[in-house]
Formats: C-alpha cells, structure tokens, sequence
C-alpha cells in the first residue's frame, strides 16, 4: 500500500516533464474511450454473429425502429461510461491541474 501512495503522490506533483503531459495524456484517453465503442461496433458489422453491432445491422435491415434505438442507446450508454471512467481517473490521479481546480472569485468591494 506504501508503494501506491508514493506513486500517486509522484504523480500528483508536477515536477517533470512526464508529469506535464498528464493533461494531454488523459485528453487523449477520454477521446479514445469514446472511439474504441466505435470501433467495437465496426468489428462487430464486419464478422460477428453476437453483439450490438450485429444487433443494430439486423434492426436495420428488418426496419425495427424499437430495436434499432435501443441498441442506439445502449452504445451511448457506453461510451458515456467509459468518458466517465477517464474522467474520474483524470480527477484522481491529477488534482493538481488548472482545469480541476475551483474557482477563486475576489470578494465584492475590492477589499
């Protein structure tokens, strides 16, 4: 358990370059969670029997509208999940970042 705390207090600090690049890193990890989804349901057009892509291609081609949003709507849900995974992920491991701290409002009159 030690090692983990080293670890994350390594990386919650930005004092290398590697550190810096956390940002982008997980921008990049947030756009692929969404991606990957899409890619799945390619492969799955292409050369499955199983799946909801498969599920999606037969909704299609039998014009079941029902089915079709539902599949829809399930690959929305997950590509929303894995984002959102990133996204905790991202808060964890880099509280340090500007776009993860609050907003420091001056207080009326100036004082």
């Amino acid at each position: 358990m030690w090692r983990s705390r080293r670890w994350r207090r390594a990386i919650s600090r930005p004092s290398s370059s590697s550190a810096d690049a956390l940002p982008s890193t997980f921008g990049g990890l947030k756009l692929a969670a969404l991606l990957s989804v899409n890619g799945a349901v390619v492969a799955e057009f292409i050369s499955s029997t199983t799946g909801i892509g498969r599920v999606l291609q037969e909704a299609a081609g039998n014009v079941d509208l029902v089915r079709m949003f539902v599949a829809i709507g399930y690959l929305s849900a997950f590509g929303l999940l894995f984002f959102l995974l990133m996204d905790v992920l991202e808060r964890l491991l880099i509280p340090w970042h500007v776009s993860r701290r609050e907003a420091i409002v001056a207080p009326a009159g100036g004082a």
